[in-house]
């Protein structure tokens, strides 16, 4: 029998199953970009925010979010 069916998308959970690797979740990933701006502007708030392209109290807002403290 062929199979006709378009095949699944990288990360597609199979019928009945978990997929094979659990992709980053945007979470850690939005954590580590902060995280990674911030020291490349030395902790400079009002230079990470305008790098990241947010308001400076919504990355204070994220790093509380996301526990960040410098020195990591």
């Amino acid at each position: 029998e062929l199979d006709l069916a378009p095949p699944a998308p990288p990360g597609a959970v199979p019928p009945g199953g978990a997929p094979a690797e659990t992709p980053e979740s945007l979470r850690e990933a939005e954590r580590r970009h902060i995280l990674a701006t911030l020291k490349q502007h030395k902790w400079n708030i009002t230079r990470s925010a305008k790098a990241l392209g947010i308001d400076r109290v919504t990355l204070y807002n994220k790093i509380k979010r996301y526990k960040i403290r410098e020195g990591e």
